[in-house]
């Protein structure tokens, strides 16, 4: 019995504070205020998502077929370890690299369907230097495999948003397009192009075409 009463006594105070709790909210104007700061907050998000949206889609530059992207060039190296200096025409970057060869990934945005017919070009964003060498145990062994060069506001990535949604949707599709390993060599230079077939590194320097002929051979 004794619980029985203890719970009806909680129960009769509970009753008495909801209604004292109505009734407060009832005669205020708490709600009005709520819905607006609400609003407000939802607005501030939006923007902010909208801009950084909005850089994201900045840092993409439209694609063209046989226009030089960037171009690499390399110092002098030390077992391996090369200074590296990339340049896209709006940004310069300086790393360090671990290999024998190197590599580039770049992110593309492609245009279908009605953004096509309206006349959207394709838009492209370096994503990342990686190298690599010939042998397991030094690449497994390597400090700087590779440098990452994409960078977006608060995480807000639309190429990453793309991918986790299956990199499809019904007006443009997130793709990446890889340029096969290159030879790393002192002082070699070299130009990133975009051809019919895609990315190609062209030999601007002697250093680098004798790198490539080595390569071959």
């Amino acid at each position: 019995m004794q619980f029985t009463g203890l719970a009806v006594g909680v129960g009769a105070l509970a009753l008495l504070v909801l209604w004292l709790g109505v009734r407060i909210l009832w005669r205020g104007h708490w709600f009005l205020a709520w819905l607006r700061g609400s609003l407000g907050l939802t607005v501030i998000l939006l923007a902010l998502l909208a801009g950084g949206l909005a850089y994201d889609i900045h840092s993409y530059q439209q694609q063209q077929q046989g226009k030089r992207i960037a171009v690499l060039k390399v110092g002098s190296g030390d077992n391996d370890r090369y200074r590296v200096t990339l340049d896209d025409g709006r940004n310069s970057w300086q790393f360090l690299l671990d290999g024998e060869l190197w590599g580039m990934d770049v992110q593309l945005l492609d245009w279908h369907g009605l953004a096509s017919l309206i006349g959207l070009q394709p838009g492209y964003r370096l994503s990342g230097i990686n190298a690599r060498f010939l042998g397991i145990e030094q690449q497994n062994a390597a400090q700087y495999p590779e440098q990452p060069l994409a960078r977006s506001w608060w995480g807000l990535d639309v190429w990453q948003g793309m991918q986790l949604a299956g990199g499809s949707l019904p007006f443009v599709e997130a793709k990446l397009v890889r340029l096969s390993f290159i030879p790393l060599a002192d002082n070699a230079e070299y130009g990133i192009e975009w051809l019919p077939t895609g990315l190609q590194a062209k030999p601007l320097n002697e250093q680098a075409r004798q790198a490539l002929r080595n390569w071959v051979e």
